[in-house]
């Protein structure tokens, strides 16, 4: 990321949970700082996780909630139980926005940029979803 900062990168971090351990906090606080210097590198951060309760543990919350709150852009998908109570606290969703979390429709999402919000729906060919293999429940 730093080696150009001209040239525009992107580093995507799936399965962000894998990343989170309260006994070797490291990897939160790379993710967290290289969040706050992205934008200074032409430079992108992706970080992708099912539950926003990994990242709000007490001995943790200090660099995974900076992580929830830092961006500007946020695309949010179903969810229901603690997750969905805590997204619902973390962003003060609305009635109708919690709704749209806990459908749970395939496709279906609310997309925070800054201050405004939006739900959005993806609308994927069938036969794309052959490029994403079977894992997963699809």
């Amino acid at each position: 990321m730093s080696a150009c900062r001209t040239e525009r990168v992107l580093l995507i971090c799936d399965e962000a949970y894998l990343m989170i351990d309260p006994n070797v906090p490291q990897s939160l606080v790379f993710l967290r700082n290289v969040e706050k210097r992205a934008r200074k590198y032409e430079a992108g951060l992706v970080i992708i996780s099912h539950s926003v309760v990994d990242f709000l543990a007490p001995e943790i919350k200090m660099y995974g909630q900076a992580l929830l709150d830092i961006p500007c852009i946020k695309l949010l998908m179903g969810c229901d139980g603690k997750n969905l109570q805590e997204t619902q606290e973390l962003y003060n969703l609305t009635d109708a926005e919690t709704e749209l979390l806990e459908s749970k429709r395939r496709g279906h999402a609310l997309f925070v940029i800054g201050s405004k919000r939006l739900h959005i729906n993806f609308e994927i060919p069938s036969y794309k979803f052959g490029y994403m293999g079977t894992a997963g429940g699809r």
